[in-house]
């Protein structure tokens, strides 16, 4: 049987902002293996990530601390990546086995091979040096820290994972730098396997430095403006491009609309404007859950915030459905249970009944003790009580008056085997 393997990467840094702009300080950390920035000393770096300021042909020194707080040993690669933009934005960072272009070939760990026992933690050293040639602005890449031994599932298909950590480096190389976001209208249509409608926009920074642009778009039939939308767009790495997919909450009729495009943010404001055609009618309901993989890398998203609660929410209230048809199926047998018990019972009784009137029958019909069968003795001098039967006693000693005929133990009815889960079948 085909394996299929996906390596799938938790990726675990620092958010980058626009350059300067302040980050957290907590280490990043997978399965008790963590990172952080630090100096030479092993004191914190101040961010979460490396930011410096370097000229074309500099080398810059840096420091990471690498901590085992598992129960474990663990051997862990230490590998210099390059960093690459989402296609809705952000940046994550490249597979160790990628070709790295920028950062990620600029970056040289002391040790690229570490073992670190429970508790442990070692101090890296690197270095960091900027090609003559590097174009003035900004760059971005980092160090990943991955386990040699990675946890793959088990069945017909197998599921690699790749659990890493990563601290980011970005570096500013001084020079003369620009801002320029070109936004271009590709096309609309659905969001596969989905009827939600989405109008695809390439996004180019052909820019020097790090953007966030804020994008709003507005549709028009006929020259009447039917909607607009409005996004802030998470990091674009300079001089890259992406085809974001803007999400239409709403359905669309098929036919051919006009796209206006405006950013903002990432230098001059931009507008564009193209036609559009839809193919077909779109409702904009939430598409089914993804049963797919993601390569690592591919920066592929997953659906918009409010279609993952409108999903969530249908699946709560399906839930709900089920636990009331299961409360009321659970009521349902507990009342066939007790008419059960409750029939039993009247058997029982209704035995009990005949096993006493037919006991009855047989002392009216047993003939009387003839007269010498009797006792005539005097009572003992200490028993009170003389020894002849009352009137009503019976004197046959084979059959007790008060002891009905043994019919045997009642046979459980079918299924009685005692108290049952009322959830149970």
């Amino acid at each position: 049987m085909m394996a299929l393997k996906a390596r799938l990467a938790l990726l675990f840094a620092a958010s980058l902002m626009a350059a300067g702009a302040p980050a957290a300080t907590a280490a990043p950390s997978v399965d008790g293996i963590s990172a952080r920035a630090v100096n030479a000393d092993g004191q914190s770096y101040g961010k979460a990530y490396f930011v410096e300021r370097l000229d074309g042909g500099d080398t810059f020194t840096g420091h990471i601390a690498i901590s085992n707080s598992g129960k474990q040993f663990a051997r862990l690669y230490v590998d210099a990546v390059d960093g690459v933009t989402s296609n809705r934005g952000g940046i994550v960072f490249a597979p160790r086995d990628a070709a790295d272009k920028d950062v990620g070939a600029w970056i040289a760990p002391e040790k690229k091979l570490i073992r670190l026992d429970p508790g442990d933690e070692k101090i890296v050293p690197f270095t960091v040096k900027v090609p003559e040639d590097a174009f003035a602005g900004d760059h971005v890449g980092g160090l990943a820290i991955e386990p040699l031994r990675r946890a793959t599932t088990g069945g017909q298909f197998s599921v690699t994972q790749v659990l890493r950590v990563a601290i980011a480096m970005q570096v500013r190389v001084r020079g003369d730098v620009k801002r320029e976001l070109v936004p271009k209208v590709m096309n609309l249509k659905a969001i596969p396997g989905s009827e939600i409608p989405a109008l695809t926009i390439r996004l180019a920074n052909n820019g020097d430095l790090l953007c966030r642009p804020t994008l709003t778009a507005t549709l028009y039939q006929n020259d009447q403006p039917l909607s607009s939308e409005k996004r802030d767009i998470d990091t674009i790495l300079a001089r890259s491009a992406i085809d974001y997919p803007l999400y239409w909450p709403r359905g669309l009729k098929a036919g051919t609309y006009m796209a206006a495009v405006r950013t903002q943010n990432c230098g001059k404001s931009r507008e564009t404007q193209a036609e559009v055609k839809l193919e077909r009618d779109l409702s904009g309901t939430t598409p089914p859950a993804r049963t797919g993989v993601v390569q690592e890398g591919s920066g592929e998203e997953g659906l918009p915030t409010w279609a993952l609660v409108a999903l969530g929410a249908l699946i709560a209230l399906v839930l709900l459905g089920l636990g009331w048809w299961l409360a009321r199926r659970s009521g349902r047998k507990q009342t066939d249970r007790e008419r059960e018990l409750e029939l039993r019972e009247r058997e029982l009784e209704i035995r009990e009944r005949e096993a006493r009137a037919a006991a009855a029958a047989a002392d009216s019909e047993a003939p009387s003790a003839p007269a010498s069968a009797r006792s005539t003795s005097a009572p003992a001098p200490n028993d009170p009580t003389p020894s002849t039967p009352a009137p009503d006693e019976p004197t046959s000693p084979s059959t007790p008056a008060s002891q009905p005929p043994d019919y045997g133990t009642p046979k459980p009815l079918e299924g009685d085997d005692g108290p049952k889960n009322p959830f149970a079948g």
